[in-house]
């Protein structure tokens, strides 16, 4: 391909690239689906997964003392999706614990092998080394609730979500949708995915939490006036007339002439509006009355472009 670049130019360029780079590096470009747009943040999203981070140890000591024995708990994975079709390959047999926050589905799953083998365990029977899907009985599903409580639960306190209606479901009729929340039902979901290692090898077990908010964002920082140019030193010892503008009124002659003690003449000015900083006849600022040592006392507001009076 032909050049406009002379070979001096061409050279200068290189030597610009990194040492040893034969191209330069591509930024990283993330796929979105616009059908499914995606509310968090990437902020917002690692707060997340380090509040969750931070509690996982606990859960994992907690499930050690279920489990009577070692084991490893750890978060894999955090993020938000739509929960359309969420379960559409799903087959039996499976356990889901289905759950309600505000009306919104939510539910909780574990890789059955594990789970099984992890219920297995907490009921008594020694040395549990794998674990086999199959239908649980009543018993197991009550104690499958109770394993799910512990991360559920912890989740649901972390991000003050009131979580109820616990139950365990094997048949995809009772599993239940998004859309059974109503008109304003919502289709998405934190979904918190959890490593275990421990009764029946590795497994994965999931949490799809509806009513996950964002986070509350910080007050932004009040906007500081510009900064002015320099002072010239001849001028800085130069005053200025500084005044409030309180308000006006227009009073034909006739009125002005028959004012007496005790009339009322209104200025033009609400009381829940910010007043006028004038500085030379000239509107620089908003601001509001109040005191200071005894004294009525001007606080700005807001700094008003030069030339603009509204």
């Amino acid at each position: 391909m032909a050049s406009n670049l002379l070979p001096e130019e061409i050279q200068a360029i290189l030597e610009l690239l990194p040492k040893g780079a034969d191209h330069a590096p591509s930024g990283e470009v993330s796929s979105r689906d616009f059908h499914r747009p995606k509310r968090l943040s990437a902020e917002h999203r690692a707060a997340l997964v380090e509040q969750v981070a931070r509690i996982a140890p606990e859960l994992e000591r907690e499930l050690q003392g279920a489990l009577r024995g070692p084991l490893v708990f750890d978060l894999a994975d955090l993020d938000e999706i739509n929960s359309e079709g969420l379960f559409t390959d799903l087959q039996p047999p499976f356990a889901i614990v289905r759950f309600e926050v505000k009306g919104e589905l939510g539910w909780a799953t574990w890789d059955l092998p594990g789970a099984v083998a992890a219920i297995e365990t907490s009921l008594g029977m020694p040395e549990v080394k794998e674990g086999k899907p199959r239908k649980l009985a009543s018993v197991e599903k009550t104690m499958l609730k109770r394993l799910i409580a512990y991360p559920l639960q912890r989740l649901a306190k972390l991000w003050k979500l009131e979580v109820k209606d616990l139950r365990v479901v094997d048949i995809p009729e009772e599993l239940g949708s998004w859309r059974d929340a109503g008109p304003t039902a919502d289709a998405q979901r934190i979904a918190v995915h959890f490593g275990f290692k421990g009764p029946g090898g590795a497994s994965n077990l999931r949490l799809f939490l509806p009513g996950v908010g964002v986070a509350p964002q910080p007050a932004p920082a009040p906007k500081k006036l510009q900064a002015a140019a320099q002072t010239p030193e001849h001028l800085s010892g130069v005053p200025f007339d500084v005044s409030v503008r309180l308000g006006a009124a227009e009073i034909v002659l006739a009125d002005l002439l028959h004012l007496e003690i005790g009339d009322v003449i209104p200025l033009g000015s609400r009381t829940d509006e910010p007043l006028r900083l004038i500085v030379e006849d000239r509107v620089c600022a908003d601001v509001r009355l109040g005191t200071r040592d005894g004294n009525l006392a001007a606080k700005i507001e807001r700094a008003r472009p030069r030339g603009r009076e509204e």
